[in-house]
């Protein structure tokens, strides 16, 4: 009985083994080998720069740009016309508001009572 487990765990160890040394180790070897590969495609890809071109008016072009986009941004918002409107609007609602406050201050405790009328017929 202990014969027949330890010959087929002997066997069973030897396909192991042989299946490792055909097929796991070849496909181990290729992978590294294209890593390596790639590797060194990369490292021919990439560009080297100096220090000195690096920070080379640098400082200049930064400011250039945060100029363009502050620039971007007014145009934005100086060019909107519902913002334009919105502003118009909201400005004559000022004035009329302080011309005729007590008028406007009636409006408003009408519409609140109102609402708190609606609101108590609801519950």
């Amino acid at each position: 009985m202990y014969d027949i487990n330890l010959v087929s765990f002997i066997i069973a160890l030897i396909i192991l083994f042989i299946f490792y040394r055909k097929v796991i180790l070849p496909f181990s070897k290729r992978m590294l080998d294209l890593k390596a590969e790639e590797e060194l495609e990369l490292e021919e890809t990439t560009i080297h720069f100096d220090d000195e071109d690096l920070f080379d008016d640098s400082d200049e072009k930064y400011q250039e740009q945060v100029k363009k986009i502050k620039q971007q941004i007014d145009s934005q918002n100086e060019g909107s016309e519902e913002n334009m409107k919105y502003e118009i609007l909201l400005e004559r609602l000022r004035e009329m508001a302080t011309d005729n406050t007590p008028e406007v201050s009636n409006v408003l405790k009408e519409l609140t009572i109102e609402d708190e009328e609606k609101e108590k017929g609801k519950y």
